[in-house]
């Protein structure tokens, strides 16, 4: 699935981002949870449509913990000036 291999790649990206992991945690974990589910759903050969419907919903997670990260460093520097 083209959706399922997009969102393990932004997974993997934000993993590797300091501000992401140190920030969004809790994000990050149900990103992990999701691609879980959609990697499992793919295994059990379930109907591609499930598996993107996970996919899709991982992705969404790995932007919000992106944007979450963001928004903590943007108000870290307000707060240091």
């Amino acid at each position: 699935s083209a959706l399922l291999t997009n969102a393990q790649a932004a997974y993997e990206r934000a993993q590797s981002d300091a501000a992401v992991t140190a920030n969004s945690a809790t994000e990050m974990q149900r990103a992990r949870q999701l691609l879980d589910t959609a990697e499992g759903a793919l295994r059990g050969r379930e109907k591609p449509e499930v598996v993107d419907h996970y996919a899709y919903l991982a992705r969404q997670q790995v932007q919000i913990a992106e944007q979450r990260a963001a928004v903590k460093v943007a108000e870290q520097r307000i707060a240091a000036s």
